[in-house]
Order: structure tokens, then sequence, then C-alpha cells
């Protein structure tokens, strides 16, 4: 989605008022509201033209701080983008990958005793298991 739309705005906010609501089912009507109502309400609202003004900052908002559109021709992603942070997450786990695996030491407290090998001291091991 590279912009809002009055659809994607109503749907939204239809959305947020379901789960603002105690209603366990999401549904066209239920006891709690008539979610086919509203969401059409919300349409009406954003294609009225006495509204336009608000409608068209409403938009620019969504589009800036919501959806972080850059406008330029570059097609850059918004460093705040969802897509920004699966890539940089994507990165990290591509770098441990090329370190290799990481190496861990076992405290020296919880180092078996050569001695008290011969005891089953920890953790036992069979070597006939496969």
């Amino acid at each position: 989605m590279r912009c809002v739309t009055p659809g994607s705005i109503a749907y939204i906010a239809t959305q947020v008022r379901f789960a603002l609501t105690s209603s366990l089912v999401f549904s066209r009507t239920d006891t709690v509201m008539d979610t086919e109502r509203f969401y059409t309400s919300i349409l009406e609202l954003l294609e009225d033209p006495y509204e336009s003004q608000e409608v068209h900052d409403l938009y620019v908002w969504w589009n800036r701080y919501v959806l972080l559109q850059v406008h330029s021709t570059d097609g850059l992603i918004g460093v705040h983008s969802a897509l920004a942070k699966i890539r940089e997450k994507r990165a990290m786990m591509q770098a441990r990958i090329e370190a290799g695996p990481e190496v861990f030491t076992i405290p020296h407290e919880f180092r078996r005793n050569p001695a008290d090998s011969k005891q089953n001291v920890g953790i036992p091991w069979n070597s006939d298991r496969n």
C-alpha cells in the first residue's frame, strides 16, 4: 500500500472499534455494534464534499506518518517503516550466520571433576544410544 484510501481508513477504524469493544467475534452485526453501518458511515464521511479539506489533511497525515512514505523518485524506504525493520532484522540474522557458531564455555563451577566421572555426576552419557 503506497497511500491510504477511503476504504483502508474505514477498515482500520472498524477494526480499532472492534478491538475496543467487549465483543469476542467480529461480524457484520452483533449485540455491541453494527459493524457494517459503522464502516459505511466512515466511507460516507470521507467522501463528503463538505469535509474535503479535513479528509485531505487526514490522508496527508496517514501517508506521511503512518505509512512513512518517502516522497522522492528514488523509491527509498522510510527508516522507521515495517519493511525497514524487517530488513534490519534479516541483516542481523545473516551476520550471525556468517560469523559462525557461537562458542559456549561452561562456567568452572559447573564443570565435571575428572575424578568424579565414574560416579555418574551430571548427566550420564550412554554410548550405546543412537
